[in-house]
């Protein structure tokens, strides 16, 4: 009996299979990759296997280099958004994402968790059953505002892939042209020369445990498209925990941006994120300033933040 795309993307996932064994054919293969699956191939000697990555190695996406000189940056930083979700707080991420755009910013980084996605025993709490209802419903807040929104791989996309779902953040990627999704929990960003490293945190660690095993006060290396070079740290963006805060840890700069996610936990999250600015000079940052933004807090007159 011939067995279903979802059945041979579930087993296919982070488990290279032949042909045979997930009785599938080659035209088969070429219709789960036109559909949004993440295929790929591995030779072995019993000829060609397939599999779904649980991630991508090297998730990393250059915007700019470093400028000769001193220039200023302003973004957004938000996370584990979980739109989809009956707790989703949209009014909020319009409120963060239309400030953003007033106040000059170019990028939205968000760190993990975008959508609901769909866990067993939890049907009752989305408003969107299907994740690709969610990733649309995503589209359609986000393509409003004339930012740029960079985006990486949460606990929540994992489990839709394990459930041989397609990624709708991979389809969320084709229907805007300004929507960059990096597949992986831990991914870099090269802006002016520096690096903003996002990361959506699972299995209890927190940003001490992670600074501690990358040591990163003299720079993080990247490599990307065969070159290999180390950059200065602009800031470590994590995810996955809701809480938020603005620090430093081990001379480097971290923000935890909270979520849009309230009530689930019969706690009231003040949902929003950060608004964030940092003087740059050929490419080592020299000053840091963030904000945090959110419907439910009145912002001080503008001449009193700094």
């Amino acid at each position: 009996m011939p067995v279903s795309i979802e059945s041979a993307a579930q087993r296919m996932f982070n488990n290279p299979c032949s042909l045979k064994e997930l009785d599938l054919t080659g035209s088969e293969i070429l219709e789960m990759s036109a559909l949004g699956y993440p295929v790929r191939v591995q030779d072995s000697d019993g000829g060609d296997k397939y599999y779904i990555p649980a991630q991508d190695d090297s998730a990393s996406l250059v915007i700019s280099e470093a400028e000769k000189g001193e220039c200023i940056l302003k973004w957004g930083a938000a996370s584990d958004l979980h739109c989809g979700s009956v707790f989703f707080d949209e009014a909020g991420l319009r409120h963060f994402l239309r400030t953003a755009q007033d106040e000059g910013c170019k990028y939205v980084f968000i760190s993990g968790d975008l959508i609901e996605g769909l866990y067993p025993g939890q049907e009752s709490q989305l408003r969107y059953l299907a994740p690709i209802d969610q990733a649309k419903r995503l589209c359609d807040v986000l393509s409003v505002y004339p930012l740029t929104y960079i985006g990486n791989k949460g606990n929540h996309t994992v489990a839709v892939e394990k459930a041989g779902l397609v990624n709708p953040l991979i389809m969320l990627e084709k229907w805007m042209h300004n929507f960059y999704y990096l597949n992986s929990l831990e991914c870099n960003v090269i802006i002016a020369g520096t690096a903003i490293i996002m990361v959506h945190l699972t299995n209890g660690k927190s940003a001490g445990d992670f600074l501690q095993s990358e040591v990163l006060k003299d720079g993080k290396k990247v490599s990307i498209d065969g070159r290999s070079w180390t950059v200065s740290v602009l800031v470590l963006q994590i995810g996955h925990r809701h809480g938020r805060g603005s620090f430093k840890k081990y001379g480097i700069q971290v923000v935890r941006p909270g979520t849009f996610k309230n009530g689930c936990d019969k706690n009231s999250i003040t949902t929003g994120g950060y608004l964030v600015e940092a003087l740059i000079s050929y490419g080592k940052p020299l000053k840091y300033h963030s904000e945090f933004i959110s419907q439910r807090i009145k912002r001080k007159p503008k001449s009193k933040r700094h």
